[in-house]
């Protein structure tokens, strides 16, 4: 029983790294996919009685874990980022479910498994649906990040463009003024060095 608990621990501590480093420039859809594995491997739980497909369903869970909160997490930081008191209550409020889930489940998983060994799975399955379908509405209504245009031109604004020096620099250069300067540098001609980095998300 041990092993069936860590498991999912243990598979959510090696994914986390590597979903966080892909999750950025998909929005949602990760927390989408996670929701659909939680609610498919939850299923598992009540339609087998095998330990080692137990095992997998619950490895499974940690990886759908990790998606979830990576992907979940990143799009409130993008919807609150220009407010950090706004940010603060959504990330305590999001925190706050987490740790009321922790809490309020077992003891109504227990009283659901005294009706009937099934019924718990079933009903977080039934409960995973309904989050799954609702972001899946969400996710196509919004299809990709509000805050990623925003980014692009921060990112932009956070470059200094030095020009390249002029290989037959005129000795003289107040003599030929030019009649029409360019205010703005020629970025094909520019080496860009960045002095800030302000990206929130990968930007490609």
């Amino acid at each position: 029983m041990g092993c069936l608990f860590s498991s999912k621990a243990a598979l959510q501590l090696i994914s986390a790294p590597l979903i966080a480093r892909v999750v950025d420039g998909w929005g949602l859809i990760p927390l989408c996919i996670g929701l659909g594995i939680e609610c498919v491997s939850t299923l598992v739980f009540a339609m087998s009685s095998s330990y080692w497909v137990w095992l997998g369903a619950r490895s499974l869970q940690g990886i759908a874990s990790a998606s979830i909160l990576s992907s979940g997490f990143l799009h409130i930081q993008q919807l609150y980022h220009r407010n950090d008191e706004e940010l603060g209550r959504a990330m305590g409020t999001v925190t706050t479910g987490i740790i009321t889930g922790v809490i309020v489940g077992p003891p109504i998983g227990g009283i659901l498994f005294e009706i009937d060994s099934a019924l718990p799975f079933w009903t977080v399955a039934a409960i995973i649906l309904v989050c799954t379908t609702g972001a899946v509405t969400y996710t196509v209504r919004y299809p990709s990040p509000p805050m990623k245009a925003e980014l692009e031109n921060k990112s932009t604004a956070g470059k200094v463009y030095i020009p390249n020096p002029d290989p037959n620099p005129d000795p003289n250069p107040d003599s030929n003024p030019d009649p029409n300067p360019d205010p703005k540098p020629d970025l094909n001609n520019c080496k860009t060095l960045i002095v800030a980095d302000i990206n929130l998300t990968t930007l490609n």
